[in-house]
């Protein structure tokens, strides 16, 4: 199951594969065979208290750190026998501090991986003006230096460096560590929004659980070089393999982790429809249960039906919108203050909207859990 909230067919192709690597600085150890494979697609964190391993083992990815021992594979060739630059160029890298070069303005920190590719210049600029759209960084701050940027706007325009070239491989290093709580928020949820438009294999490194929930499709748990666990986060939250992993994660993050969008399979579908629907919406078994959403009314306010046995029953109540997003944690606060409300949770991208009450949301994540529990989501 990936953050979508998908069951997936298949195993994603491996794009970074570590097989049997250590580092050593003299004596010390700070990698111990690790073997791991980054699946394509997907954001793959690195978690673990600081001195584990994480910097290192990221380092390893794009050459900027050699191992004492094993090889590192990315799309099939090793890194030992790689050209590093053009390796790097495939790569987007964005760090904590987040690197700009502060006598570059940030159209030049944002399109210096295409000039180094010598892109056209009008190419450059139609990518820096695209990714400033992106990532809300307005265009009339496409000449100030980095030091006249807020900390939310430098680690935006970090994110549109890396991505500049159009690198289907994002390395972030604790990108969003220095940055004040709302602001760190923000941009947590600006990245899940970007990542499920553009789909690029992602390694996020952090030392925060509730992050590492939150942003990952599979999360590896580093402690003293080691890898402790690595699957999917409920994997963490339901079956963690030792006392250290039990610690770590917390039993009280499961709420936080569950996210809208991984209940949605099992939450009554909702049909929109621009105008109010006829009994022909209402007709036949398959509707049955459904309900149906008609926003725009002759006399300005929306209305919720609800489709039992062929019949039309509104509902009078106005209901809350939230979206897919949204953790569990925060909807179970909205019904806690009014048990009684009706959710709407918002289409995902050729997705479905659906229905959410106190009842079947709690249905629904039963039927997750159990899923999670057989074995069917992890990997």
């Amino acid at each position: 199951m990936n953050r979508s909230g998908s069951f997936q067919s298949g195993t994603p192709r491996p794009v970074i594969i570590l097989e049997e690597v250590s580092c050593r600085y003299g004596p010390v150890a700070v990698l111990n065979r690790i073997s791991l494979t980054i699946p394509a697609g997907l954001v793959t964190v690195i978690i673990g208290p600081s001195g584990s391993g994480k910097t290192t083992l990221l380092g390893l990815m794009n050459g900027m750190v050699r191992p004492s021992q094993g090889r590192v594979l990315v799309n099939g060739q090793e890194v030992a026998g790689a050209d590093l630059i053009a390796l790097r160029r495939q790569m987007g890298y964005v760090i904590q501090e987040v690197g700009l070069f502060p006598h570059y303005t940030v159209y030049e920190n944002i399109a210096l991986v295409p000039r180094l590719l010598k892109w056209k210049e009008e190419k450059i600029r139609q990518r820096v003006e695209a990714l400033c759209r992106l990532m809300r960084i307005p265009t009339d701050r496409l000449g100030a230096y980095p030091h006249q940027l807020s900390g939310g706007q430098q680690q935006r325009v970090g994110v549109a460096r890396a991505l500049a070239a159009d690198p289907d491989i994002l390395l972030m290093d604790e990108p969003f560590g220095a940055l004040d709580p709302i602001t760190r928020e923000q941009l947590q949820d600006e990245f899940l929004a970007l990542q499920r438009r553009l789909n690029k294999t992602v390694v996020f490194v952090t030392h925060d659980m509730d992050e590492a929930l939150k942003l990952g499709d599979r999360l590896v748990l580093l402690h003293r070089g080691n890898i402790l666990q690595k699957g999917h986060p409920f994997e963490f939250l339901l079956r963690p393999r030792d006392a250290f992993v039990r610690a770590f994660v917390g039993r009280h993050r499961l709420l936080t982790a569950v996210r809208m969008e991984q209940l949605m399979p099992w939450l009554p579908e909702l049909l929109t429809l621009p105008n109010p629907p006829g009994r022909a919406v209402a007709a036949g078994s398959n509707h049955s249960g459904r309900w149906v959403w008609a926003p725009r009314q002759p006399g300005g306010q929306p209305v919720l039906w609800r489709v039992e046995q062929g019949e039309l029953q509104s509902v009078p109540q106005k209901p809350f919108t939230v979206l897919p997003s949204d953790t569990l944690e925060s909807v179970l606060a909205l019904l806690m203050s009014q048990p009684e409300a009706l959710l709407i949770v918002q289409a995902q991208a050729q997705g479905k909207a659906a229905v959410a009450t106190l009842g079947s949301l709690q249905q629904a994540l039963g039927q997750l859990l159990t899923q999670l529990m057989r074995g069917e989501g992890g990997g």
